[in-house]
């Protein structure tokens, strides 16, 4: 270990006695303890009068535990992890003991920091960079960050910057100055707000406030690694957490790349050697922008990533499936490799040094040291390494386009605004958008009109308008191909049309996908890492515009919520959505990043609705999602959503007992059928006493106050309580008992048909159970056939009369959904007391199912009229996805009116339009 290692050798002359009793106990066998580190530390902090005896103590420490380390590498015996651990260990312990003996002698002196409030104020040392991460290497200088917690004064009326600054500077100068015990760690603080210029310590206001106003990418990606690592830990990592939409944008972020680029150009020009594995070509800072840049890119989505250790985000990445495990393996064995020859290197004389000596013996040295026998072996295996990292690292920045998922064609390389729509000198002029083959030529020129418009105004920065300066040529060369590229993929015998079969032939196509997308870039200039997202990836431009094209819906969300941009991108969330279970669990997660604030709680909530709201829609519209599917999704989502809700009341109003109350679904929630744009029928019943009446209406209040507040972009979900007993005039929660009477005593038959479709939402399980029964009980009576027919057949007339539709009305129309329904609730309280299998279910194709089964309606009718009834659902959907199409309505109705209308004659006796007239 001596003739690997000046630095060894020069301990072992200053400090023999201790080197002997090391080797007795075989102390280098066994890895440091950090709990007797902390200990050895305290006690120095606590035997010291001066800060000279501060000083020499703990550097004497230092190069007893750095000679460990040392040790330990150079025979091999220590794993990266275990050296990197200890190092950081020591740095956290050092600074801490350091900080608690000057904060001790300066508060005697200049008395306690107080903030306006009288509190006591203490400094936080925020760690950056490796020590950030726990992976400090054998040399390497610590970057810290100095925080307070508030202005104020000290007892002895000294403000409270003077008194930490004057602190701060102690503090460097226990760590970093160098005596002739050497060092304790060199100590860098020109990461800190406004860098060497800015203020040595910053109080927590302020320094939020720089980053939330000030923040630059560079610092995104310092600031990745942050953590408090002395001093008031708490109140460090609170203002970190206040931080983390700044380091970690809530949207998928691929304007990280260009900043990566631009950082990774100045690293090569200012440290362009070959020789420097850590800033050099394949270098260590290499594998860290790759995996770093991926982490700031999409962490703000996922979680998981939001960690400054390389090895745990790595991990992550790949369960994400964002990155491909064999490449992270590869990665984190070339990050290992570098890691330990940069261990060797700085072993040799404790200097922060990353850069291979060109002699030969004192690059042997470090082959010998990492266990290979001879130079050529060692130079020809890190030099593979190298290459291997920087393959990964330039496949990240260039992000090459991938087989388009979506679309099915091989994405294309985007054309450059000097070839794009000809050689006309404006290609946003109506006659040049006709010659490229747009059809409406002034009507998108209008629409890129506004946008120009917009880009030229002052609140827009140089680099959105670059950005999409760049972006917009490449969105009239793609527009009018798109055509070509959706005909691809309609022909591939995998693919189901969606909606974007609509759009085939559809001469309109290139100026639908323009003109929508034109709201999206306006709302997103101010925001132009959107725009580096659609300039990285033509797939996700593509993507954009043919779901633009086909949805109005689409393009609305998009242009009022760009994150949803996100979608576009995430090959993992398009086909594949969370079951019920998930979804409440993953909402349940995200409530957790509120801590407490009541008015981020609702935002999260809100954020949660609509972006699985976008991804159950986007699915459909792509073809991934079948109408069954994205109902399922859209209901688990109202559900998941509602039982948030009601936890949060409940937590408001009764949260030290029991609370037998109960949320119904009716209608399409409760018949598991909602569509984008569908609302809540909700029904209240609970088993408490009269005396509970103010505090249940207090909470039915601050419940749908949850649900249905209205904000910007309109309430979460619009809620209907009138199908509660007694409609509007009853009360808004209704006892179990009394919903019991009500329904055999004082119920309408088209009340009973509303409850074949109402099923428990959330709340106590007990009373759930209760519910159905008396939902049993109720459907499964014996009922007069003839009074029942007179019944529904009323209620169809009034529907008829006072509905407002017209021949294309695919709800009201003859042949409709309602004709549809009317007929399902008839069969089940005709036959449920018979057949109590059809009460199973609150849906109408599981009831067709089961009367079929039951051998009620012949299988063959239920299967024709489950047919039309998905068909004219789906056309529901298409229809609120997009425009209304009469023409297409009218299509689905002419095809399927007749079986209809078959059907009903048979059950009722009367001839469907005729039914309408009675």
């Amino acid at each position: 270990m001596l003739g690997l290692s000046t630095f060894a050798e020069r301990v072992a002359r200053q400090q023999p006695d201790w080197l002997q009793r090391a080797l007795a106990g075989e102390a280098f066998n066994q890895p440091v303890d950090p709990v007797r580190l902390r200990d050895e530390l305290a006690a120095i902090a606590d035997a010291v009068d001066t800060p000279e005896e501060l000083h020499r103590g703990l550097r004497r420490l230092r190069n007893r535990i750095q000679f460990t380390i040392v040790s330990r590498h150079l025979t091999r015996r220590a794993p990266l992890e275990e050296t990197i651990a200890t190092l950081s260990t020591l740095a956290d312990a050092a600074i801490d003991a350091a900080l608690t003996c000057l904060t001790a002698w300066a508060e005697a002196k200049s008395g306690v920091p107080r903030n306006a409030a009288g509190e006591r104020q203490r400094l936080t040392v925020l760690a950056l960079g490796k020590l950030g991460a726990s992976e400090l290497n054998l040399s390497s200088d610590v970057d810290v960050i100095f925080v307070y917690g508030a202005s104020g004064k000290t007892d002895q009326g000294l403000t409270n910057e003077q008194f930490f600054l004057r602190l701060g500077q102690q503090l460097i100068a226990a760590l970093d100055r160098l005596t002739e015990d050497g060092f304790v760690f060199r100590t860098d603080l020109r990461l800190r707000p406004f860098g060497a210029s800015g203020p040595l310590v910053i109080h927590g206001e302020a320094f939020a406030d720089y980053y939330l106003n000030h923040g630059r990418d560079w610092e995104r990606y310092a600031l990745q690694k942050a953590r408090a690592c002395a001093g008031d830990r708490a109140f460090g990592e609170r203002l970190l957490d206040d931080l983390r939409f700044f380091v970690y944008r809530r949207y998928v972020d691929f304007g990280m790349l260009e900043a990566l680029r631009t950082m990774k150009a100045s690293i090569q020009r200012e440290h362009g050697d070959a020789a420097d594995i850590k800033l050099g070509p394949g270098g260590i800072r290499d594998v860290e922008f790759t995996v770093q840049a991926l982490q700031l890119i999409w962490g703000g989505r996922e979680p998981v990533l939001q960690t400054g250790v390389l090895t745990q985000a790595l991990t992550g990445l790949t369960e994400l499936g964002l990155f491909d495990t064999d490449a992270a393996d590869e990665l984190r064995r070339a990050y290992r490799q570098l890691r330990d020859v940069e261990h060797s290197l700085q072993a040799i004389d404790d200097q922060q040094t990353q850069r291979l000596p060109a002699d030969d013996e004192a690059r042997l040295r470090i082959a010998l040291s990492l266990g290979y026998t001879d130079l050529e072996a060692f130079d020809q295996a890190l030099a593979a390494e190298r290459a291997t990292v920087s393959r990964h690292f330039a496949e990240l920045i260039a992000l090459p386009e991938v087989v388009d998922v979506a679309v099915g064609a091989p994405a294309e390389v985007a054309a450059s605004p000097s070839t794009t729509a000809g050689a006309e000198a404006n290609p946003t002029h109506p006659a040049a958008l006709s010659a490229a083959g747009f059809n409406d030529p002034e009507g998108t020129a209008d629409a890129l009109a506004k946008l120009s418009r917009a880009r030229d105004r002052n609140h827009v920065d140089a680099v959105g308008r670059e950005r999409l300066n760049t972006l917009l040529p490449i969105v009239l060369e793609l527009a009018p191909r798109l055509s070509t590229v959706l005909d691809q993929r309609l022909a591939r015998d995998d693919a189901s049309p969606g909606l974007l079969s609509a759009l085939c032939g559809s001469a309109d196509l290139p100026d639908r996908a323009v003109q929508r997308v034109v709201p999206i870039l306006m709302a997103v200039l101010r925001r132009s890492a959107y725009l580096a997202l659609l300039l990285e990836n033509t797939t996700a431009l593509r993507r954009l515009l043919l779901c633009c094209a086909a949805s109005r819906w689409l393009a609305e969300r998009l242009a009022q919520r760009p994150a949803l941009l996100d979608a576009l991108l995430d090959e993992r969330q398009q086909g594949v959505l969370p079951d019920r279970a998930a979804l409440k669990e993953q909402l349940a997660a995200r409530l957790t990043l509120a801590n407490g604030d009541d008015e981020r709680w609702f935002a999260e909530l809100k954020a949660f609705k609509e972006d699985q709201q976008f991804a159950a829609a986007f699915g459909q519209v792509r073809g991934s999602l079948p109408l069954m599917k994205t109902s399922d999704c859209l209901t688990f989502l109202a559900e998941a959503v509602i039982c948030a809700a009601f936890e949060r009341a409940r937590g408001e109003f009764c949260s030290d007992r029991g609370w037998p109350f109960l949320v119904l679904g009716f209608g399409k929630l409760g018949g598991i059928e909602l569509g984008p744009e569908s609302d809540l029928d909700l029904v209240f019943v609970h088993d408490l006493s009269a005396d509970d009446g103010p505090v249940l209406q207090r909470f039915c209040r601050s419940l749908l106050s949850i649900i249905g507040t209205p904000t910007a972009q309109g309430p979460l979900y619009e809620v209907d309580t009138r199908l509660r007993p007694s409609g509007s005039a009853g009360t808004m929660v209704t006892q179990i008992d009394a919903f019991e009477r009500y329904q055999f005593e004082q119920a309408w038959t088209w009340e009973h048909q509303a409850l074949i479709r109402a099923r428990p939402i959330c709340g106590d399980p007990a009373l759930a159970e209760r519910f159905q029964a008396i939902r049993r009980r109720v459907l499964g009576q014996l009922r007069d056939r003839e009074r029942l027919r007179d019944d529904v057949l009323t209620m169809h007339r009034r529907l008829r009369r006072h509905g407002r539709q017209s021949a294309t009305d695919i709800k009201r129309a003859s042949g409709g959904i309602v004709d549809i329904e009317f007929l399902v609730q008839h069969l089940v309280l005709a036959e449920s007391h018979a057949h109590p299998s059809l009460l199973a279910f609150p849906d109408n194709v599981r009831i067709l199912e089961a009367s079929a089964a039951a051998g009620v309606l012949d299988a063959a009718a239920a299967a024709r009229l489950t047919e039309a009834y998905l068909a004219l659902r789906t056309e529901g959907h298409r229809a609120a996805l997009d425009l209304p199409d009469a023409a297409a309505s009218a299509a689905v109705l002419a095809g399927y009116r007749d079986r209809v209308a078959a059907l009903w004659e048979e059950r009722f006796g009367v001839p469907l339009d005729e039914a309408s007239r009675l």
